[in-house]
């Protein structure tokens, strides 16, 4: 027997399980106007557990904190709900170098680099060498434009 399923029910349906969260991420309303997809759908976890920039899969999405992480295995997404800050870039996923500069650009997720368990990325592949020659340096510079970012003007892209 075919049971057919008027629009206005498939609609209604639709929406219960949306709002009830029941349908993966890709598939739900936007989880308000403040969430964004972080390091441009890469997966924060990737970086320590393979070593590498990998996109993650819309499947294995988590909004923490105003933002939409992804993650490239259900493995993952596991490690980083149990210990966010550990996987999270430093400085909002801003480029270590530029503000080491002074200035605030975003960083580019393909060019990174993880040192003392940190990630840090980098606006241009030259970054991840130059932090590596004089970390402590760069860092002391990178933190002290961090502590008054109020100051600086929006990032430029």
């Amino acid at each position: 027997m075919t049971r057919h399923i008027d629009r206005r029910t498939l609609c209604v349906t639709l929406a219960a399980l949306a709002v009830g969260g029941m349908l993966g991420p890709a598939a739900r309303a936007a989880d308000g106007p403040e969430t964004h997809l972080a390091l441009q759908g890469y997966d924060p976890v990737a970086y320590f557990t393979l070593g590498r920039a990998m996109r993650g899969d819309p499947q294995f999405e988590y909004v923490w904190e105003g933002a939409a992480y992804r993650f490239a295995s259900a493995r993952d997404l596991a490690l980083f709900k149990i210990g966010p800050e550990r996987y999270l870039p430093q400085y909002d996923s801003l480029c270590a170098a530029s503000l080491a500069a002074g200035r605030k650009i975003p960083g580019d997720p393909e060019n990174w680099l993880v040192l003392d368990g940190r990630l840090y990325l980098f606006g241009l592949a030259s970054g991840p060498a130059q932090m590596d020659r004089n970390p402590v340096a760069m860092k002391a510079r990178a933190d002290a434009t961090w502590a008054r970012m109020s100051t600086l003007s929006a990032p430029q892209r």
